[in-house]
């Protein structure tokens, strides 16, 4: 079961991760969730220990996501969207 903290994190790397094919840096992090690197460090390796998240210490960049929330939504192919637009004209 996650906590708040963890949830919250977990919603922005995802997220974050959709958006920009890549994941966020500690700046964004501290500035999304107003919490500090140690607090930001504890929430990812509960994520760790629950088997959501996978993660070299230290390096955020190196997390891969394992498995999604149930709460979360499972995101659209971009290319489905590309392809209706050429199939509909």
């Amino acid at each position: 079961m996650q906590n708040d903290a963890e949830r919250k994190i977990y919603k922005i790397i995802y997220n974050y991760f959709y958006k920009n094919n890549q994941m966020p840096d500690w700046t964004f992090l501290k500035t999304r969730t107003n919490k500090s690197k140690e607090d930001i460090t504890k929430a990812l390796q509960g994520l760790m220990d629950n088997g959501y998240i996978t993660w070299q210490d230290d390096d955020v960049q190196s997390i891969l996501m394992l498995k999604l929330d149930k709460s979360m939504p499972t995101p659209k192919s971009k290319e489905n969207e590309v392809n209706r637009f050429y199939t509909e004209l």
